[in-house]
Order: C-alpha cells, then structure tokens, then sequence
C-alpha cells in the first residue's frame, strides 16, 4: 500500500492496458512542495511485481474506490475516455449488454442484431423488424412520394389505411383473398366490388370495371359499363361518360380539373409532354386502383382473351371478368361512340406514343393500341 498524508493533493491517471494478466500503472502522484513520483517509485509487493517498463503484474483484482474489488478492475464512480474504449466480447451496463453479435437493451426489450435486425420481445429476430406483441399505430396527414408505404390509424373512420404515394387506402384490401369484396374509395365515395380469380393468367381480378354498379348480367349490360378513362390520369372525375370537354392540354401528371381533355394533334396525348410511368404498376403516379391492385398488362390481357370460347363479344362476356361493350370516347372532340356495339380495355403498356389495350367487338378481338387521349374502360388487377 502506498500511504499518503491527507494534506496530499493527489492526482492519480491510471492507464488500464487489458493484455494476458498485465496491468500497466503509471502514477503521477503530486504532492505541494514536493517532486513528482513516478511508476518505477512504486516497489515490488507493494502493488505487484515489477516485470520490467513500468508493467506490474497484479495476482488478484484492482479495486478504485473499492477495498474488495470482484472483478479485475472494479470502480466505484465514473470512468471518462477522451478516445474509444475497447472490449472484448462484450460490454455490459446494468441487464444490457453489447456485443459483436447484437446489443441487447434490459434483457430482451430490445435487440439490435449485427445483420440489422431489430427484435422487440424477441431474442432472434428473424425480419429486419420483429415484435413479439401488440403494434399501437398513430395517425399522419400527408400522403406523397416521400410517405408511400406508411401505415396510419384513421380515428374517424376506425380503418388502417397504407399511403400508396398519392392517396391513403384501407389496407384490408391488400390481403383480400380472391373472391372476397374489397371496399376503397372512388370518386370521394365508398365503393365494394367483388373478385374473381382467372385460371388464364392465375390473377385475381376486379368483378367489374371502375365506375360500374354491377357486374355484368349481359354483353350489352349499361350498369355494368363503368367509366372511361383517358390514358394515365387519375380518378379525377374526367371518367364521367358526361364530363367537361377542355381542349388546353396539361403540362403536368395532374390536370387539376375534371374536363375530358381532347387531343386532335399528334401526338393526340392529353398531357404534354408525354409520360410514361403513370400507369406502371401498383406505384404508378396516376394509377386509379387502390392500393395493391393495378392496371394490367398487355400480355395480361392477351392471356385471357387467347383463354375465350370465342375470340369476340361472346367470349368476352363469357369469360370469368364478364366484359362488357362498353364503347369509348373520341380523342378528337371527346364525343361518346360503340357502346353496345364495341369494348375497348387499357393496358399499362406503351408503344411508343401509342398504348396497347384490347379491344373486341361482333366478329373479332384484337390486341392493338389507341392514342392516350381516347377514353376507354379500366379492369384492376391484383398485384
């Protein structure tokens, strides 16, 4: 033991290098008056035995603050670092712990893995996010590029609802089984449409086209027609088979009315300059289905009218989507022609300035393409 006087100011550093049983000491021991004491001061049994520059070597543990020391280096107080403290295999503070392979908050509270995995009540987390227990999920207002794939708690409507980058939708319909209803919004209102699954394309589809109010009893069934959309907007209102006619086209995805917007000039698109993603997918800009479902594709709808008893109108009603002739409108001057007498149905698929879609009428169905400014049917597909 060293003894010093109590009128002593003393200012101990004490340098801890973890090697095989080796602790070194360096001690500056500064006494008013007095000269500096410096490691080799200290003798021989009286901390440990000295092994040579200034290491000694202690046979049992070293305690600061502490006369019975437990560990190999117990401390009583705070330990300050002005650079990184390193472990071995694991650093541990009261029931949490942080090692190579994951830190552990108060026992299993909270996990974080070295793979990135976190685990809430769970040890091993097997997703990048694990929760063994109940999720309290709050509520949020924007819905836009940046939040799609949040989920949010509507207390108006008691609804989970998933932002798909435009709009909120109740997230029930994304695990829809293939036959059940699905609710979502459509021009401002709540709608519930029926499925039906396709062994053509093994797809589950909508039982009706958007806009329509029942699922086709007939080839020729007017309530089963639905809407006719032009190429790549919204659910805007412009759908309407009696909206507004504007001929100024949009220099953006979202006109932000609800005209039809004739296009008699090459390109005949209603926006300019043309884009193509707003119908890719369940992520297109401008995709009118709710979340989970989107615009088929071109060889989509190939499947299934190849799938047709007859290759015209019959085979389409016929068919397990019941298609009807819902006739389209004019991208010229947006003038209503064929319903009853042809069905015309978008794809998200372009071709060039054009846009692939099927179409069927008394004595044939085609795979072929229109302008985007014509407006035609929409069946969603489940993604």
């Amino acid at each position: 033991m060293i003894k010093l006087q109590k009128s002593s100011l003393v200012l101990i550093l004490i340098i801890v290098v973890l090697t095989v049983g080796c602790v070194s000491i360096y001690t500056l021991g500064y006494t008013p008056g007095a000269a500096w004491h410096k490691a080799e001061d200290v003798k021989s049994g009286t901390f440990g035995q000295n092994v040579g520059s200034g290491n000694y070597n202690f046979p049992g543990n070293v305690g600061i603050k502490k006369t019975n020391p437990s560990s190999e280096l117990d401390v009583t107080g705070n330990i300050y670092a002005t650079d990184q403290v390193t472990a071995g295999t694991m650093f541990k503070v009261g029931s949490s712990e942080l090692s190579s392979s994951q830190l552990k908050i108060n026992g299993s509270s909270l996990v974080v893995t070295s793979t990135g995995k976190v685990g809430i009540g769970t040890t091993s987390p097997q997703a990048k996010l694990e929760v063994n227990g109940a999720i309290k999920i709050g509520t949020q207002d924007t819905c836009n590029a940046n939040t799609a794939g949040t989920i949010r708690y509507n207390s108006t409507s008691k609804e989970l609802q998933l932002c798909n980058g435009t709009n909120w939708s109740i997230l029930q319909q994304i695990w829809t089984t293939c036959g059940d209803n699905i609710t979502f919004t459509y021009k401002g209102s709540t709608v519930t449409y029926g499925t039906v699954y396709s062994s053509a394309t093994g797809k589950c589809w909508m039982d009706r086209n958007l806009g329509a109010s029942r699922v086709a009893t007939a080839y020729n069934d007017s309530q089963a027609y639905g809407d006719l959309f032009q190429w790549g907007r919204l659910d805007d209102g412009h759908q309407n088979r009696n909206s507004g006619i504007t001929s100024t086209l949009s220099s953006t995805d979202i006109p932000g009315h609800s005209n039809f917007i004739i296009a008699p000039n090459y390109p005949n698109d209603w926006r300019s300059p043309q884009n193509n993603n707003l119908w890719q997918g369940v992520n297109g800009i401008n995709n009118p289905c709710p979340a989970g479902w989107r615009i088929p594709t071109i060889w989509e709808w190939d499947a299934e009218r190849s799938s047709w008893s007859q290759q015209n109108y019959i085979g389409a009603y016929a068919s397990p989507l019941r298609l009807t002739m819902t006739g389209f409108r004019y991208d010229q001057d947006g003038r209503l022609e064929g319903e009853g007498g042809t069905g015309n149905y978008w794809s998200s698929t372009t071709n060039g300035e054009w846009i692939w879609h099927l179409s069927f009428w008394w004595d044939g169905a085609y795979i072929t393409y229109y302008h985007r400014a014509y407006g035609h049917s929409v069946r969603c597909i489940k993604d």
